[in-house]
């Protein structure tokens, strides 16, 4: 391999757009006085010294294999504007082993950079660089730092091992991450993606922090975060930027020490969350108002946190719970609906959650009766939705009796017997809907669901108290004139006959009172002057009438006093 001398190395690289096996032990600089041609590649040089490009315009480019930089390459406010020719980048590094590789003071090249094929390179920092097509490339490569910072470019890291702290701040272009190894901490602060920042199948071992970033779309897939994971919404710096993401979609990601969206009240636009046995540890979103959520999946192995979260649409379709899932003091907002399609939510927990915030919800084929409910908001009965197509009014109230039953046996199982009644009352709404659109509506059906309602199923003793005063009252009016001598079943408008009723009406009112007693004597209660047999038959009805509504009374005072 040459030494070459400096006016000889120049010369050669002016002549010959092939540079190929020598060593150069002098500072390398490369300006407009130097550079006239269009393109250069230089292979299998080992530069002893450092090598500086700057204030020049590089034309269709250089590319740089199997080289080595001891003291590392500096790009400084150059330019590359052509876009046709042979060569899709400005600028190419393959398997080059390099101290730095260095972009500053203004850089702007029409097509992209490439660091690719097992380089090694100890720091690679970007200031100040726009790459107008393409961005920055790097396949395969060992870093030890990487910096960017005020920078515009498409950022594209695949197949490479960073070994040391990654930090990426106030760059405007989409990100893409794909089976990298970060082994320390990688901050993203001041980030703009116009399109989307996306991170597959990388290795995090450290800390990963995002905030204070606008980002269209953040992809998640099959990643694994030793440690704990954080995008927060907002800008810690006090330079008040402007701070937003759109979508995210998270699958197949081990979270094992966690990961935090914090909202902090903004908007998301999409969450998307697909489960299955991949996805693992722990997420937790808290304080977005999110327009659209979708989960869908079977869920074995995370655990899943919403808390104080706002929802306009939110649908859980074809998903299985087998891990913990966990609502705390969620909402609707807007014209929201609630849809939970082919799932079932396993232990599921509900708290403080605000039911009654959705304007619809709307259950098909569901599993509720393990989720853990605790201190909601519940929905009324208008607001559930069972819509399937081509259902018979019958399997309506049938699916929606379902529902009310498994919510029912939920709050059961957790210690609430109160809310429980209010569902207990709606599965029996629903059950006496559907025999009456049923064909086996029976007779006796039709009185046991009518006697029901008389308390509301449950939930209402002063309704059934007010009815037997006044039917009771209106059987003593019927009885009065079996009892008495003094007055006669007739219509009379004569002072004297309504004068003479009232008095009959009071003076045998202790009769009044001795019907509320369903075990009643009937000398002592109607006397020994009974007129007419039929007062026998009037009294065998109420008794078994006040015997029922007396049940119905003690059945209701379970809402209070029953385990």
């Amino acid at each position: 391999m040459a030494i070459l001398v400096k006016q000889v190395f120049y010369k050669h690289l002016n002549d010959n757009e092939l540079i190929d096996n020598m060593t150069i032990d002098f500072e390398v600089i490369l300006d407009q006085s130097v550079i006239n041609w269009n393109y250069r590649a230089i292979k299998n040089i080992t530069f002893k010294e450092k090598v500086i490009i700057k204030d020049v315009d590089i034309n269709s480019g250089f590319l740089f294999a199997n080289c080595i930089f001891e003291k590392g390459i500096v790009f400084q406010n150059i330019q590359s504007k052509l876009l046709d020719g042979s060569y899709n980048y400005s600028i190419a590094f393959e398997n080059c082993d390099s101290a730095s590789i260095i972009f500053e003071r203004g850089c702007n090249l029409a097509k992209r950079v490439l660091i690719s094929n097992k380089c090694k390179i100890r720091s690679i920092s970007f200031s100040e660089t726009i790459v107008v097509n393409g961005g920055i490339n790097i396949y395969e490569t060992i870093i030890t730092y990487l910096h960017i910072v005020h920078s515009e470019f498409i950022f594209n890291l695949q197949r490479s091992t960073i070994s040391k702290e990654v930090r990426i701040e106030s760059l405007n272009g989409d990100i893409g991450l794909l089976a990298n190894e970060f082994n320390k901490d990688i901050a993203f602060w001041n980030i703009e993606c116009p399109f989307g920042f996306s991170s597959n199948q990388n290795i995090f071992k450290e800390e990963f922090n995002i905030s204070g970033s606008r980002i269209k779309k953040l992809t998640l897939f099959g990643d694994h975060f030793y440690k704990k994971g954080e995008l927060e919404n907002r800008d810690l710096t006090g330079n008040n930027l402007e701070t937003y993401i759109k979508e995210i979609y998270i699958s197949e990601t081990n979270f094992t020490q966690g990961f935090d969206f914090n909202g902090l009240g903004k908007k998301l636009d999409r969450l998307e969350i697909k489960s299955n046995p991949e996805l693992k540890g722990v997420l937790k979103f808290e304080g977005w108002i999110v327009d659209s959520t979708l989960i869908t999946g079977v869920n074995q192995n995370l655990k899943l946190l919403f808390k104080r979260m706002s929802f306009r649409f939110f649908m859980i379709n074809d998903f299985t719970n087998y891990s913990d899932i966990s609502f705390d003091k969620c909402k609707g907002y807007d014209d929201s609906t609630l849809n939970l399609l082919d799932c079932d939510l396993g232990s599921t927990r509900f708290n403080e959650f605000a039911f009654n915030s959705f304007v619809e919800l709307r259950f098909d084929n569901v599993t509720l009766d393990k989720i853990k409910p605790t201190n909601n908001k519940w929905f009324e009965d208008a607001v559930l939705k069972i819509e399937v197509a081509e259902q018979s009014e019958e399997d309506r109230f049938k699916r929606k009796r379902e529902i009310y039953r498994q919510l029912k046996q939920a709050l059961k199982n957790n210690g609430n017997q109160i809310d429980s009644l209010f569902f207990q009352a709606r599965e029996m709404e629903s059950y006496r809907n559907e025999l009456k659109q049923s064909k086996n509506y029976s007779l006796s059906d039709k009185i046991i669901m009518t006697f029901s309602r008389f308390n509301d199923y449950g939930l209402n003793w002063i309704k059934p108290v007010i009815i037997v005063f006044f039917l009771t009252l209106f059987v003593y009016v019927i009885i009065l004139a079996g009892i008495s001598d003094k007055i006669l079943f007739s219509f009379s408008c004569d002072p004297y006959d309504i004068k003479n009723t009232f008095e009959v009406f009071m003076s045998n009112f202790k009769t009044f009172w001795n019907l509320f007693n369903p075990v009643r004597r009937t000398d002592l209660t109607y006397g020994k002057m009974i007129q007419t047999d039929w007062i026998y038959f009037i009294d065998l009805l109420h008794r078994i009438f006040l015997g029922i509504m007396i049940f119905q009374i003690i059945k209701a005072f379970r809402k209070h006093v029953s385990s």
